[in-house]
């Protein structure tokens, strides 16, 4: 599998732009005075309060803020989402779209973050799960969830219990595809 940086590039352009826009878009919608802080977000995520959790990231981002962290923390709420759409019979592949993203401006940044390739190497690997079971093209995403997964490994033995155990799901998953 051939990892295509530009097209991911141009990819998280995209979807970046179309976030912006939705933005926007939310701000003349509410009055923000003032964004919650990293901490208050991470609270209400640890709470279980996923949508307060997605509020509060979401102000944090109009406000300004891109950190790593932000969009980190972003992407396990859009975890959450998925997860929460999955359980009533939707669809949840939005979500996991919205959190690759996240995860993609974040490895533009930190290139070598294994726990971050990892974690994105979930959002494919889930994401493949959900185009084979609703339609759509899982191999793409099998092999994306491979590519980081091997170099989460590379970069960091020590996540062989989380990747490892991810890149031998994919390449099962992959293998039966095939």
């Amino acid at each position: 599998f051939d990892y295509d940086l530009a097209t991911r590039e141009r990819t998280l352009r995209k979807t970046q732009e179309t976030q912006r826009a939705t933005n926007e878009g939310v701000t003349r919608q509410i009055a923000l005075t003032e964004a919650p802080s990293l901490a208050e977000a991470e609270r209400r995520y640890k709470a279980g309060d996923v949508d307060g959790a997605l509020d509060a990231y979401e102000s944090i981002v109009l406000a300004g803020g891109t950190s790593t962290e932000v969009w980190i923390g972003r992407a396990w709420v859009y975890w959450m989402k998925a997860l929460q759409a999955e359980e009533r019979g939707e669809d949840p592949r939005l979500w996991l779209r919205k959190g690759i993203v996240d995860l993609d401006g974040v490895l533009l940044v930190r290139p070598e973050d294994a726990s971050s390739l990892t974690l994105r190497g979930d959002f494919f690997k889930m994401l493949a799960y959900h185009e084979e079971r609703l339609g759509g093209e899982p191999g793409a995403s099998y092999e994306a969830a491979i590519a980081d997964y091997e170099r989460a490994l590379s970069l960091d033995p020590s996540k062989a219990e989380w990747a490892g155990g991810g890149l031998d799901v994919a390449r099962k998953a992959l293998d039966r595809l095939k």
